[in-house]
């Protein structure tokens, strides 16, 4: 088994919002100690050109530039445009392997 994790995903948080980083940070060291054979990576972040395979480029112009809430239930967060580039790498990674050739 491999995970992918990045301690700064800690950081995103928002007041009231269910995604809470203490959900991951006691859910970190109960994985490893249950299971240390697992292998632990950290993400790599998506291209501007990986995002505009779904994406606009106003769209990820927004993101990168986002001040504010984007709506009620996407609250804005610190650096939340390299949370999502960290987010997103590996699903598109993983349609390359398993899209027909």
């Amino acid at each position: 088994m491999t995970i992918f994790y990045d301690p700064s995903c800690l950081e995103y948080s928002s007041p009231g919002h269910p995604e809470r980083p203490e959900r991951i940070a006691r859910t970190v060291p109960l994985l490893k100690d249950r299971h240390p054979d697992w292998e632990w990576r950290n993400p790599t972040a998506a291209t501007d050109a990986q995002l505009l395979c779904a994406h606009s480029r106003e769209h990820i112009n927004r993101i990168a530039k986002a001040q504010d809430d984007f709506d009620a239930d996407t609250p804005f967060y610190s650096n939340i445009a390299q949370h999502a580039r960290r987010s997103v790498v590996l699903p598109v990674r993983q349609s390359r392997q398993l899209a027909p050739r």
